[in-house]
């Protein structure tokens, strides 16, 4: 019963890695504005990860400055998805605005860092199953190494809220800010949806998935013990002290709500699949109010064979933040704002 159950929680895990949208970024470029594209630069201790070759970013924004108090104006990229020529026919899109980039407001004291399934699963040597899969998760570790520690260093130091969104069970369930998370009782009001009921087709139709689709043939005994083995925090994503700690989006909305929160910078992995529509992802967050925005350079998307040489689902998923749920951030511009807040 156990295996069953988890093998259902890995498949509404992967159900979620299928949200992907297929979308052009716009490539507009004016001669007198700074213009960005493919990349990528070192500063501050933050690899600033630009756009794949080909996506160009309109600049106008300066470096952060303090509007007043701790409402801080913030280097902010945006999508600008106005603007067609319907005479274009089906490439109308092509006249859009496209990505750019101003300097907008932060309440440095109503945003919060949300840290989503940083997980560590293993090694390829000893998790074989997971990383044939997942062939992000390389790419996740790297991604934590070089530019997690600069954002929640400068976090911390300004007082920002971190919340962390677990992935999987049996490696929190002891620290504090789990705990302490708990003590609210978020789950005690929430009322189940009206869920389909199961049938042998229904069931016949998830075993093929799972063989031909993902995870792929016998993968999830493989998958299930590695995680029960290895399965923790990054070490560069490990909350400290009580930052909360969440399992769900009723229990990240409750610790936002308390801590009079209205807007989520979330960093993890993946962005167009667990950040947007796992428990603790944008849309359930989106729903309860939040406004969700993402830092560019502290998330990837899961690639698939056709996507991974330009690793187009990771600007569609960006694309998707900037014009679904709300802006995208560069880590680099995130450290240097709040250096500014005042504690």
């Amino acid at each position: 019963m156990m295996k069953k159950n988890k093998k259902r929680a890995l498949a509404c895990f992967l159900a979620g890695m299928m949200l992907f949208a297929l979308s052009a970024c716009g490539e507009t470029q004016t001669e007198e504005k700074k213009t960005v594209s493919g990349e990528n630069t070192v500063a501050n201790g933050v690899v600033k990860t630009l756009f794949n070759e080909g996506v160009t970013v309109e600049d106008n924004s300066t470096a952060a400055t303090v509007r007043e108090g701790n409402i801080i104006e913030v280097p902010t990229m945006y999508y600008q998805q106005f603007g067609a020529d319907p005479s274009l026919g089906d490439d109308a899109a092509l006249t859009y605005g496209g990505w750019k980039k101003t300097n907008l407001p932060i309440n440095a004291d109503k945003t919060a860092i949300v840290v989503m399934h940083a997980a560590y699963v293993g090694e390829a040597e000893t998790a074989p199953e997971q990383f044939q899969y997942c062939e992000y998760v390389p790419r996740s570790y790297r991604l934590a190494k070089e530019n997690f520690p600069a954002v929640l260093d400068a976090a911390r130091a300004a007082g920002i809220k971190i919340y962390h969104v677990t992935f999987g069970t049996g490696y929190f369930e002891e620290m504090p800010g789990y705990i302490e998370t708990q003590a609210l009782g978020a789950e005690a009001n929430y009322s189940p949806r009206t869920k389909a009921t199961g049938d042998d087709i229904i069931s016949e139709l998830y075993n093929f998935k799972d063989n031909n689709v993902t995870p792929g043939p016998n993968a999830w005994d493989g998958i299930i013990a590695a995680r029960e083995k290895y399965l923790n925090f990054l070490p560069e994503a490990m909350p400290q002290g009580n930052e909360p700690i969440c399992t769900t989006s009723n229990e990240l909305a409750e610790v936002a709500v308390r801590d009079e929160i209205n807007h989520l910078i979330y960093m993890g992995f993946a962005v167009d699949a667990c950040l947007l529509s796992s428990e603790g992802g944008m849309l359930g967050m989106q729903q309860r109010g939040f406004m969700c925005s993402a830092i560019k350079d502290c998330v990837t998307a899961v690639e698939n064979r056709e996507s991974t040489p330009s690793k187009h689902h990771t600007d569609t998923a960006l694309w998707r933040v900037s014009t679904g749920f709300g802006f995208v951030y560069e880590g680099k511009d995130l450290v240097d704002a709040f250096g500014l807040v005042k504690k």
